[in-house]
């Protein structure tokens, strides 16, 4: 406005400036109502939003965002996450039980002989106290055994049930690979993510320390009467972009990290979250 009045720039360069204002404190309140979106968010997984004390408390995060390069290996995390997983364990019972059910089901199929042996005792008398004490007396005691051998023929129902515990398990051997191979993609997509994510790091913050000196220059321009307050919006425009993309890097790539813990399984242990199984 002061350039205006004392005529080193046009009157329309105030419309522009006036104009870029606007359009920013609009912009600083659809921000300010997404910051309460997000620490209403926040306080509903805290399980404070209920709280009347605490319903109208800003969040004020006291750690910047860090980022720090992890060394990720695709072969070396496929070999945790397979011994990790729970799917992994679950699928190997299944296997086993699969191969139980086999014997069990071709068990069925052998010739089966089976042997039977002991003692007998029997009381013989005129009544019933000395047929007990006669009982007693090993005087008519008799020993008997017996041999009994079961030889299937056919046996459709046997075969049957031994060939569908035979496909069964080798169904369970199927799906075991099937996850293994679903796991195994998904951790490959996860270290991939880490690695993009990783290189948006970079990438966003040169984008960012580029965007910071044209904005300097634009304003030294302006200052000698070489820019127009459009372009000096326009630069401090596109360095609020920059420095959004290089935020969300960063968060996007600790998101990458903890996604990668879960594939492998070891989010848990990663935490130090423990479980503890009471029967309740």
């Amino acid at each position: 406005r002061i350039q205006v009045d004392v005529g080193t720039l046009a009157p329309i360069e105030l419309l522009v400036a006036e104009e870029g204002v606007a359009s920013q404190l609009e912009g600083v309140v659809v921000a300010e109502n997404d910051i309460k979106d997000r620490e209403d968010e926040l306080m509903q997984v805290m399980n404070l939003s209920n709280n009347p004390i605490l319903s109208d408390v800003s969040i004020v995060p006291l750690d910047s965002v860090s980022f720090q390069v992890r060394d990720v290996s695709i072969n070396e995390s496929i070999k945790i996450a397979l011994e990790n997983r729970p799917e992994v364990f679950e699928q190997g019972l299944d296997i086993a039980n699969a191969r139980i059910k086999v014997k069990q089901e071709k068990n069925q199929l052998l010739p089966k002989l089976d042997f039977e042996a002991g003692i007998r005792y029997q009381g013989l008398a005129g009544n019933k106290g000395n047929a007990i004490d006669r009982a007693f007396s090993q005087d008519f005691q008799g020993e008997f055994f017996g041999l009994t051998l079961e030889v299937p023929l056919g046996n459709r129902e046997a075969r049957s049930n031994y060939s569908k515990a035979k496909l069964e398990e080798k169904q369970t051997v199927f799906n075991t690979r099937k996850v293994e191979q679903e796991i195994v993609v998904e951790v490959r997509k996860a270290v991939r993510q880490i690695r993009t994510n990783a290189e948006r790091i970079k990438a966003s913050k040169k984008a960012k320390e580029l965007s910071q000196e044209r904005l300097k220059a634009e304003e030294k321009k302006f200052k000698v009467g070489r820019s127009t307050s459009l372009e000096v919006i326009r630069a401090q425009a596109d360095l609020a972009v920059s420095e959004g993309r290089a935020t969300n890097a960063i968060v996007d790539y600790q998101i990458s990290l903890g996604n990668l813990d879960a594939v492998l399984g070891t989010i848990l242990e990663n935490n130090n979250i423990i479980i503890d199984d009471t029967g309740i």
